[in-house]
C-alpha cells in the first residue's frame, strides 16, 4: 500500500512540473502551490491530476510512466479550464 501513495504523490506533483517539462520535483511542488493562488483553479486542477493519476493506474499503465506525470499533466491544465471557464 505505501508503494501506491508514493506513486500517486509522485504522480500527482510530476505532472506538474511536466507542464512546464520539468523533471526536478522541487518545480512541481512550486507549480502545485502557485496553482493555489486562486483556491478554485488550484482544487480543479488538482483533481483532475488526481483522477487521471487513479485511472492510469486502474488500467494497467506503466507505472514508471505514472510516477514522472506524462499521463495526467494535460488534464492539469483541462481542469484549470474548467475552473476558469465554470466558476461557482
Amino acid at each position: 500500500m505505501n508503494y501506491k501513495l508514493h506513486l500517486y504523490r509522485d504522480g500527482i506533483v510530476n505532472s506538474y512540473g511536466q507542464i512546464f517539462f520539468s523533471n526536478h520535483r522541487w518545480f512541481g511542488y512550486l507549480l502545485l502551490l502557485a496553482s493555489f493562488v486562486n483556491p478554485w483553479i488550484g482544487f480543479c486542477g488538482l483533481i483532475s491530476a488526481t483522477v487521471s493519476v487513479l485511472i492510469a493506474d486502474w488500467m494497467g499503465y506503466n507505472h514508471d510512466t505514472i510516477r514522472t506525470g506524462l499521463y495526467s499533466y494535460s488534464s492539469i491544465l483541462v481542469g484549470f479550464a474548467i475552473a476558469v471557464f465554470y466558476k461557482f
